[in-house]
């Protein structure tokens, strides 16, 4: 189960090819609209639909291996999540592509999966794999992909949490960039 829209479906597959993950039964959850650009509102719906023709979720017999949890938008639902809720209590593992607590898109400020993932964290009892940033294993396997060691890389981003403390936690040099979701309040926790 992959609630997911954001990612292309290519490099998804290589993500979770080269962080050790393999499904056979993987049903990706995102689409491009015919003119090739991204389109989160229809891809959500597509996705929230696809997934809700999946057999893997009408047969009881078949449980699902993994939860995994990206970006789905404003079709993130009651009914979603508490599937997503009772397959991990069924044994499925929680895997999620991020935590961010928000994104910005031309709105403005919109909650984030990583809300989602924490409540579903508390509610099953459980942690979440985390297989992009901030996790260290994110890092490490982009340096890998360039052939280059960590301390040689530099991540610039505008995400105290995810780029910034990401990248220093895996041994890579941090620049931040004062756009987007910068916040220079959150500057006070940080080391030089």
């Amino acid at each position: 189960m992959e609630l997911s829209t954001r990612r292309a479906r290519c490099c998804r597959g290589r993500s979770r090819r080269h962080a050790g993950f393999v499904d056979a039964e993987y049903r990706s959850c995102s689409r491009r609209t015919p003119a090739g650009n991204r389109d989160a509102r229809s891809s959500s719906r597509w996705a929230t639909s696809a997934w809700r023709r999946s057999p893997t979720r009408s047969s009881p017999r078949r449980s699902r291996q993994a939860v995994v949890i990206g970006d789905l938008g404003s079709d993130f639902t009651f009914e979603l999540l508490n599937e997503a809720f009772l397959a991990l209590r069924g044994g499925a593992r929680l895997i999620a592509i991020h935590k961010n607590r928000f994104w910005l898109p031309a709105a403005g400020p919109t909650i984030d999966a990583g809300p989602f993932v924490v409540a579903l964290e508390y509610a099953a009892r459980t942690e979440a794999v985390v297989v992009g940033k901030p996790a260290p294993a994110f890092f490490a396997l982009a340096a890998r992909l360039l052939d280059l060691k960590p301390h040689g890389l530099a991540v610039v981003g505008d995400d105290i949490e995810s780029d910034i403390r990401g990248a220093r936690d895996a041994g890579l040099m941090a620049i931040q960039v004062r756009t987007g979701k910068f916040d220079p309040a959150l500057l006070r926790g940080m080391p030089g």
